[in-house]
């Protein structure tokens, strides 16, 4: 192999094409021009030289039947690997004296992008496979005959005097780049003498569309593939000595809007990726600077808020009873907690119709979920109407013991930080009846609805206003683990919130 690449680049600084190695089969001639340009299709085409049948046998790729090496020797994806392929095993016969194009190669090249997770979406997404042009150098087309024999040939795309130079380390610059900025991809490597220099970055972009099953859906992912091309700059016929060269080539990617970015840097020994992402404030009352910005953010891209649905958020307005509740259930869905078959999702309160409120049954009729799961309580509150807006959460939340009964719940009321602190904790308790267990929150704890356990409350609690031991229960808990600290010593439980103090309230809880 050692011998090869050497073979290579001497051809190539010397100006004279040198095929690498060619098999022929003394039955079978591939036809192949020595040179194409760039983007040109290659067809495959084979002359069968013999007076019998000769079988040739598909190389991979999805029924393709040849196989392309670059100038290293390997293989190359010519194929899209997302593509769904059957496993038979196929041949062609070539009569007598045939010649026939087999296939065609349109000089593309396919990568499988790379995994993405995220927080809100901790399973692989779906994640097209990406493809670029083949940049220019040497390759060898290679073609499977019978009894494991088979035909290559070398061709040149370009000028052959052109190679991918060799990749070491790519960073990017920012880091975190916001809407209008352009990105700095810093690449190192090296080449293999001083009579070579870096030529071009040819950059391939490619959109690959996120495929989400809850909103709100992450920005689309954008592959771009950069391709360091080198050239020769010695006249043709020169010796020079294999002196590594070591060289930094700064590309800059422009007109970057809002997504998620896979950079793939692409050299002759490697190709190397980076990612980064270019948000926008989800609301337009909540920009960058704002001090909650990264707590309201976390919360909008796990679907447990997604603000007044004008595109604001209100960061400023005290939050209600009813919004505490709803934060509740979807931060403690976010942890498997509650979820109930497809057959079982409650319906929009939305979708009510006039004549549906008068019905009796109108509250079975739309919430299910308990009754197809065994368990359902009459719901108590007065003051909640199916046609509030937040109506499916309250009465979830009273079905899984998370908030108690009581003839009023004053869902528009202003929660205190003590109501708020306890709705969220209850949230993650055990609750009663056939429920996936949660995770654990607090040691001794009962079922949800429950305070949890008040042992050891005699002493000093961790806030010099909170008295009551079974409020001290739940603040001496969440000041531990972190999830508040209060002001000087103090929780202040009967303060209102705001919205963007609850965000960070819930965002410490859950991460």
């Amino acid at each position: 192999m050692f011998f090869l690449r050497r073979l290579v680049l001497i051809s190539i600084i010397t100006g004279i094409f040198v095929p690498l190695s060619i098999v022929s089969a003394a039955n079978v001639t591939l036809n192949l021009q020595n040179q194409y340009a760039i983007g040109q299709q290659i067809n495959i085409s084979v002359t069968n030289t013999t007076n019998s049948e000769v079988i040739i046998n598909e190389a991979g790729n999805c029924h393709r039947f040849f196989s392309v090496l670059d100038s290293s020797g390997n293989e190359l994806s010519i194929g899209d690997p997302t593509m769904a392929c059957t496993m038979e095993f196929r041949s062609m016969t070539l009569s007598a004296h045939e010649t026939k194009t087999i296939d065609t190669w349109d000089q593309m090249i396919y990568e499988m992008c790379p995994v993405m997770y995220t927080s809100a979406y901790p399973w692989p997404m779906p994640c097209p496979s990406s493809k670029f042009q083949a940049p220019e150098g040497i390759y060898t087309i290679r073609v499977f005959l019978e009894n494991s024999d088979t035909v290559e040939k070398n061709i040149t795309i370009g000028d052959g005097t052109t190679m991918l130079a060799a990749v070491d380390a790519v960073t990017l610059s920012p880091e975190s780049p916001q809407i209008g900025d352009n990105v700095t991809v810093h690449i190192s490597g090296y080449l293999p003498n001083p009579g070579w220099e870096i030529k071009e970055v040819k950059e391939y972009r490619q959109t690959s569309p996120i495929y989400c099953f809850r909103a709100p859906c992450p920005p689309n992912q954008v592959i771009i593939a950069l391709t360091v091309i080198a050239k020769n700059t010695l006249p043709p016929g020169s010796v020079v000595a294999q002196v590594i060269k070591p060289y930094t080539y700064n590309y800059v990617l422009k007109n970057l809007l809002a997504g998620n970015y896979v950079v793939v840097v692409k050299g002759n020994n490697q190709s190397l990726t980076n990612t980064f992402s270019i948000l926008v404030p989800s609301f337009t009352d909540v920009p960058q600077s704002h001090w909650a910005y990264t707590y309201i953010q976390y919360l909008f891209e796990n679907s447990i808020v997604n603000g007044y649905g004008n595109g604001k958020y209100g960061p400023e307005n005290d939050i209600t009873r009813a919004e505490i509740v709803k934060i509740a259930i979807n931060s403690a869905r976010l942890h498997g907690l509650y979820a109930y078959p497809e057959r079982c999702l409650m319906m929009d309160s939305s979708s009510v119709q006039p004549q549906d409120l008068a019905a009796p049954a109108a509250s079975d009729t739309l919430y299910a979920p308990f009754r197809c799961m065994g368990y359902e309580k009459q719901f108590p509150f007065k003051d909640v109407p199916v046609t509030h807006s937040l109506y499916p959460y309250i009465y979830e939340a009273y079905q899984l013991g998370i908030i108690p009964s009581s003839d009023y719940f004053y869902p528009d009321k202003k929660a205190t930080r003590f109501q708020c602190l306890e709705i969220l904790i209850n949230a993650f308790q055990q609750a009663p009846g056939p429920y996936p267990t949660p995770l654990p929150m607090m040691e001794g704890s009962g079922s949800s609805g429950s305070a949890p356990s008040s042992t050891g409350t005699s002493g000093p609690g961790a806030f010099s206003d909170v008295s009551a031991p079974e409020e001290r229960a739940y603040t001496d808990y969440a000041q531990g683990a972190g999830i508040v600290s209060g002001f000087q010593g103090k929780f202040y439980p009967d303060q209102n919130v705001t919205r963007a103090e609850i965000a960070k309230i819930v965002y410490n809880l859950l991460t």
